[in-house]
């Protein structure tokens, strides 16, 4: 796993909910992508967690009322003045409301109150206490003040009831404390498409013609807009693999499934202030079936010879609207001589703005954690060196804003 958070400090806080029993792995998620974690916690909550849990993580001192030292650092000022950004996860009720008042009664909320940088909540309360007006308020004051509420999910709760207010999962919290911390201005609110995977062409009602391609590079690319801020939609004949809610999903499975899809956001997005960009790093078949059978062909019925006629498909890329998009194809090839010669043709003839050039040496890039690619323009010709798939796909965000 890339250290996406190396470098960066992080203050937990944690308040009195039954659902604090998840905090430890928000400690040890954050810790995994590089961060530095110190755990503040109120008095209750201790009723539910030992402070040595998180001391145990984090080979820190967790602050809280028996703790506390001015000699030593261990106060609400030091851990203010310390950290990057400041989560509290689970906040109660009790504590949202406090924060919208400004109220500072305990070491957690003075030392919220003090920290003057970025501050996220994770709510988590029963249904009615959630959805109770006095709440709500509190939860629209705190964004209008800048401060980013991770929703809670509807599920069954502690006491038995159904709704909304459980705690979301470590995993997404962790998720979105990621794209908060490595957002960026260009990329910010910018209407992103994606395309991955393979294509899948119908022979009859039950088979299919497809390819060998495993969506990693786009589920990677769709991961990387998301933590640079970007408005994303994944279309892929694949089902989608565990990403952060905010990035959308849209089902395709046809060459012409995948142009119409796209087509379609385009239309939806077209003359947006920050021009929307495609990264089409689907694998579409250059021919599909003339006719599809209809219901399941029977061996029996067809005999040892089998033979398809095959007519050439939609050129997906080539189709989509060009004018207010940024387009950036990808293509792979054999490596030699002909593969930059044959993606500088593509890059004219598709009217795309870049091509990413995958080689296939001894290591497919098909089914590998792992790519190295060219980013071809008109002007340059750019190698972003081997890395995990998300590695690459940051770089190529880099790279691509100055097209």
């Amino acid at each position: 796993m890339l250290p996406l958070l190396f470098g960066k400090k992080i203050a937990l806080g944690v308040s009195s909910s039954i659902s604090v029993y998840k905090a430890p792995e928000i400690v040890r998620l954050l810790q995994k992508r590089g961060a530095s974690v110190k755990v503040v916690m109120s008095e209750e909550a201790k009723r539910f967690i030992s402070p040595l849990v998180f001391e145990a993580l984090t080979k820190e001192s967790v602050l809280h009322a028996q703790s506390e030292s001015w000699s030593s650092g261990i106060n609400h000022i030091a851990i203010a003045s310390w950290a990057d950004l400041y989560l509290i996860a689970p906040a109660t009720a009790n504590t949202i409301n406090k924060i919208a008042a400004g109220i500072a009664d305990n070491l957690l909320l003075s030392s919220f109150l003090a920290f003057d940088g970025p501050k996220m909540i994770a709510p988590a309360a029963n249904t009615k206490m959630i959805e109770n007006p006095l709440t709500q308020e509190s939860l629209r004051k705190l964004e209008k003040l800048r401060m980013e509420v991770i929703e809670p999910s509807t599920k069954e709760l502690a006491c038995g009831d159904v709704g909304k207010g459980a705690l979301e999962e470590p995993q997404e919290i962790v998720e979105q404390v990621t794209r908060h911390l490595l957002k960026e201005p260009f990329w910010e609110n910018r209407s992103v498409a994606v395309s991955g995977g393979g294509s899948m062409e119908a022979l009859d009602e039950v088979r299919f013609l497809t390819n060998r391609s495993s969506g990693k590079m786009a589920e990677a690319l769709s991961r990387a807009l998301f933590y640079r801020g970007a408005n994303v939609t994944l279309f892929s004949s694949l089902a989608p693999p565990s990403l952060p809610k905010a990035i959308g999903h849209i089902g395709a499975r046809s060459a012409q499934d995948y142009f119409d899809h796209l087509h379609q956001w385009q239309k939806a997005h077209q003359g947006q202030k920050s021009t929307p960009f495609l990264f089409m790093a689907a694998a579409i078949g250059d021919y599909r079936v003339a006719t599809p059978a209809k219901g399941k062909l029977k061996k029996e019925a067809l005999g040892e010879r089998f033979s398809l006629e095959l007519v050439q498909n939609i050129d997906v890329l080539q189709s989509l609207i060009k004018k207010g998009f940024k387009t950036i194809g990808f293509k792979l090839e054999e490596e030699g001589e002909t593969a930059f010669i044959n993606a500088k043709k593509a890059l004219e003839r598709k009217g795309v703005e870049a091509i990413c050039l995958n080689l296939i040496a001894q290591e497919s890039p098909l089914e590998s954690e792992q790519n190295e690619i060219w980013l071809l323009t008109p002007q340059k010709e750019i190698k972003i060196p081997r890395d995990e798939k998300l590695g690459v796909a940051l770089a190529l965000l880099d790279e691509v804003k100055s097209l």
